[in-house]
């Protein structure tokens, strides 16, 4: 995205189709865009809306992750007719929508197996497999397959773009090649030279798990570095979570140190998206009282990047939707103190101007004190963490 500050200071506002709404549908999502302006959304982030397979199929619904047919939309949520639709008011109320993307694999039923069974990865023994074992219900492809990659980038991301997509989060993307994303940038560019890319790059864990197996995997910065315009704040979660979780004061100091080399090893260019809460993760609200929900959704929209809002965190909501499953919000349970933070919050995002970089400095056990510098200021907020 060429307009790197303006990103710097959005709010991504992620949708799960299925569960956003009783109805559960692209058009019911259409019909609340209005509501989303008036919150200060900038960029709607849709979970997978392609049909879902059904062999190795994980609860009654399936996981949005395991995609049949990457050119095709699951009849319970509409019809490509409805994600243009979708694309075109979200473009008439002055806001952006990228869709999920999962190009590390497909659905064990997916439709490209049929005749492109040399597009999957094969196990040592000649069998269709995953490299991650609790994946169960998906194969992974194989990027060196040329014309798997034309098929990804040339059928399936330029025909949405086409279409009026506004970008990409990709799912797993330290998983996927690095020259893959940058032919991805040099054929989409002539289409439309202003997509957002964001990238779910994993874990610390996973990524040193990953290559302890020969699994290559990309860090913050090589996905930086072959084009991507954010990345998720997963180089430091662990620790995070581990706090959030445990209430462990060792792991939150740890954190503190984690999230410098985050911000360090990523480049001056990179944006980090702290999406705290969002449909792989529990609730903000979940984790402690009121006050703790307050200094964790603050801290959330601080630091530099975007913020990241998941669709009834707005509202407080602690109940996360089940992933494989019919469970919507529950927009009645509204939280009117959490309504109000979030609205200043987003207010104060988008007048976060010339931010260069986040540090976390010294301070008190159960704190963290971030120091932001911006072209013209230095600005030091604390937030307390003790429950």
């Amino acid at each position: 995205m060429k307009d790197k500050e303006s990103l710097s200071r959005a709010v991504i506002y992620q949708v799960f189709v299925r569960n956003h709404s009783e109805r559960g549908t692209l058009q019911a999502v259409r019909e609340d865009l209005p509501r989303l302006q008036g919150l200060g959304v900038d960029i709607i982030q849709l979970l997978p809306v392609h049909p879902i397979g059904i062999k190795g199929r994980k609860g009654t619904m399936g996981s949005p992750y395991a995609i049949r047919d990457y050119r095709a939309i699951s009849p319970d949520l509409g019809t490509l007719d409805d994600l243009k639709s979708l694309f075109d008011e979200a473009h008439r109320l002055g806001m952006k929508v990228i869709m999920d993307m999962v190009f590390n694999h497909t659905a064990r039923d997916a439709v490209y197996l049929e005749n492109h069974e040399d597009w999957y990865y094969h196990d040592p023994k000649g069998r269709l497999a995953n490299k991650v074992g609790d994946w169960s219900d998906v194969y992974d492809l194989d990027h060196t397959n040329p014309e798997l990659r034309e098929f990804l980038i040339h059928d399936v991301l330029a025909f949405y773009v086409k279409m009026g997509c506004d970008g990409f989060r990709f799912d797993v993307g330290s998983l996927l090649p690095r020259d893959f994303f940058l032919e991805t940038r040099k054929a989409l560019d002539p289409i439309n030279d202003n997509l957002f890319f964001l990238c779910e790059a994993v874990d610390t864990g996973f990524l040193l798990w990953s290559r302890g197996q020969g699994i290559p995997c990309l860090s913050n910065g090589e996905l930086i570095d072959c084009g991507f315009d954010a990345v998720y704040h997963y180089a430091s979660w662990p620790w995070l979570s581990r706090y959030l979780t445990e209430k462990d004061l060792v792991a939150l100091e740890q954190y503190k140190a984690a999230f410098n080399v985050e911000m360090a090893e990523s480049g001056s260019n990179a944006l980090i998206a702290r999406a705290i809460e969002n449909h792989d993760q529990p609730r903000i609200a979940s984790y402690g009282n009121e006050r703790f929900t307050k200094e964790l959704l603050r801290f959330s929209f601080f630091t530099k990047g975007p913020a990241f809002v998941y669709a009834g965190e707005e509202i407080g909501a602690k109940h996360k939707p089940e992933l494989f499953e019919k469970d919507p919000v529950d927009w009645k349970e509204r939280n009117p103190a959490i309504e109000t933070l979030v609205k200043e919050l987003i207010q104060e995002k988008h007048r976060q101007c010339g931010l260069r970089t986040s540090e976390a400095i010294p301070s008190e056990r159960g704190t963290i004190a971030i120091r932001n510098t911006y072209v013209d200021k230095e600005v030091t907020e604390t937030f307390d963490f003790r429950p």
